[in-house]
């Protein structure tokens, strides 16, 4: 998968031996036919489940981590 370039991300989540693959492709076609020649025959993978993005709602880079830092001790 890290040698695959149409794969962009890789999660290995929660389940039983699942991963959750972003992938990029010019069209549906073209992503119908990677996931039936390349991911499908992919060593150890026994099905494959897609569901496609219908829009992004918020996306963010910075990590919301404010309330972690500590108060400054009073003098």
């Amino acid at each position: 998968l890290r040698n695959i370039p149409e794969v962009v991300r890789c999660h290995y989540i929660s389940g039983t031996d699942t991963f959750e693959l972003q992938v990029v492709s010019q069209d549906l076609q073209t992503f119908s036919q990677f996931a039936r020649e390349v991911l499908i025959n992919l060593p150890n993978v026994k099905d494959l489940r897609t569901s496609f993005s219908l829009g992004e709602i918020k996306a963010s880079t910075g990590l919301p981590l404010g309330h972690l830092r500590t108060k400054a001790s009073p003098q």
